[in-house]
């Protein structure tokens, strides 16, 4: 391989370029037919990445990983859908 000034040594990173440039190309020309397949290549190609949010455990920390998520999202589950206590049947009888 060349030097970094030879025009050897940028003609891999040219050629990676182009192909990229080319494929682009493509897909807007074929979008370009209806809109409904612009409309769609625009918000492919301008939308940003969902955030990543995490979610608290019982201790107070950040947790991301999405294994932790889940395991924090079901003890809430659990916990909001746990089975009241049998009432005594002497209190129930007084209402």
């Amino acid at each position: 391989m060349g030097s970094p000034t030879t025009p050897t040594a940028h003609a891999p990173a040219q050629r990676q370029l182009a192909k990229a440039v080319a494929r682009r190309a493509a897909h807007v020309s074929n979008a370009a037919e209806d809109w409904k397949s612009l409309h769609q290549l625009y918000r492919r190609l301008t939308r940003a990445p969902a955030p990543v949010t995490p979610l608290f455990d019982k201790t107070g920390k950040y947790r991301y990983a999405v294994k932790d998520q889940a395991e924090i999202l079901a003890k809430h589950l659990e916990e909001q859908f746990t089975a009241h206590p049998a009432p005594d049947s002497s209190e129930a009888a007084l209402h």
